[in-house]
């Protein structure tokens, strides 16, 4: 009877340890989920691949806008001067 006592006891303690360890494990699981998720944030728009292609491309057709913008102010320009001309 003294053997299964003692087997319990000693299995009560490896259950403790095992429980501890886990313990350990998952503080520092969530510290390190704490930290990645810090990081992410600050990583924020360079790192979104779907962003920067947006923004890529919306800056091509602002400067594709501008310079129709330009082009048509060209040739008000030159129809302004036009009409001034043959009036």
């Amino acid at each position: 009877m003294l053997t299964f006592s003692v087997h319990v006891s000693q299995l009560e303690r490896d259950v403790a340890e095992q429980r501890n360890k886990l313990a350990q494990h998952k503080r520092a699981r969530t510290a390190m989920q704490r930290r990645n998720a810090g990081h992410t944030t600050d990583q924020g728009f360079t790192k979104s691949h779907r962003l920067v292609m947006d923004f890529e491309q919306r800056k091509k057709a602002t400067i594709s806008i501008k310079e129709k913008i330009e082009e048509t102010k060209e040739k008000f320009e030159n129809l302004s001067r036009f009409v001034k001309a043959n009036s």
